[in-house]
């Protein structure tokens, strides 16, 4: 998994700057393990490792969520992402008793605005020039869905 997690266009979307080594990899991944009410998950399927998927709570209080996820280059477009996003989403809504569920995708990741609005997450916002990748400044694109709407 750590070798697809450092695949270039993978890992930039998931805000690593430099490729991670194994101990690296592994102190992120208990790090992770160890946060309160945060999931971490890998995606499988056929006893294959697709990529992963995390619900970090983001404000306990408002009972606010923010999910993330990746998959590995040669399982892109196989319809796990939005499989795994559907599961979560529902497991965090009807299991965890959040009210809302958000999500950050960069402006030039297509196929993850895509996704994420064909479940059901609207557009809410634009943070501009939040992230410097690429050498240059990118926008951030902020996208939620609520319990009632889900």
């Amino acid at each position: 998994m750590r070798d697809s997690a450092n695949d270039s266009e993978v890992r930039v979307d998931m805000g690593y700057r430099t490729p991670q080594n194994l101990e690296s990899y592994r102190n992120y991944l208990e790090q992770q393990a160890s946060q309160g009410n945060d999931i971490n998950l890998l995606i499988c399927a056929d006893e294959n490792r697709k990529g992963a998927i995390s619900l970090l709570e983001e404000d306990k209080v408002s009972r606010v969520a923010e999910y993330g996820l990746w998959i590995a280059p040669e399982h892109q477009n196989e319809g796990y992402g939005a499989d795994a996003s559907e599961e979560i989403i529902d497991f965090a809504f009807n299991q965890m008793n959040y009210n809302k569920v958000m999500a950050r995708v960069h402006e030039d990741n297509k196929a993850s605005q895509k996704m994420v609005e064909s479940i059901g997450l609207k557009k809410e916002g634009v943070l501009r020039d939040h992230t410097f990748r690429d050498g240059e400044y990118k926008d951030m694109i902020y996208y939620g869905i609520l319990k009632d709407e889900w």
